[in-house]
C-alpha cells in the first residue's frame, strides 16, 4: 500500500525538484536538516555549533542551484 501525498503546490514544487534536480535537491534538504533540524544525527556538528545557511540559499532552492550549479551526472561522458 503506498501512501498519497495532499496534492499541495509546496508538495508539487518538491516532486518536481526532487524529479528533475534529485542530486542537487538532496544536497540541499540535508545541508538544511543538518542545521536547522535538532533531530537529525549530525545536528550536534552543525546547528548545535550555530552554523547556519545563507537566508537566500535557506528560503529557496533554485537560488542555491543557480549559485552552486548543477552537478555532473555520469552519463554526461559518452
Amino acid at each position: 500500500m503506498t501512501v498519497q501525498r495532499k496534492a499541495t503546490k509546496q508538495n508539487l514544487v518538491v516532486l518536481f525538484y526532487e524529479k528533475n534536480y534529485p542530486r542537487e535537491y538532496n544536497s540541499w534538504s540535508a545541508m538544511i536538516a543538518r542545521c536547522y533540524n535538532p533531530k537529525h544525527k549530525k545536528y550536534q556538528y552543525y546547528g548545535g555549533r550555530g552554523i547556519t545557511v545563507c537566508i537566500r540559499w535557506r528560503e529557496e532552492f533554485f537560488n542555491f542551484l543557480d549559485d552552486m550549479g548543477e552537478t555532473t551526472r555520469r552519463n554526461d561522458f559518452r
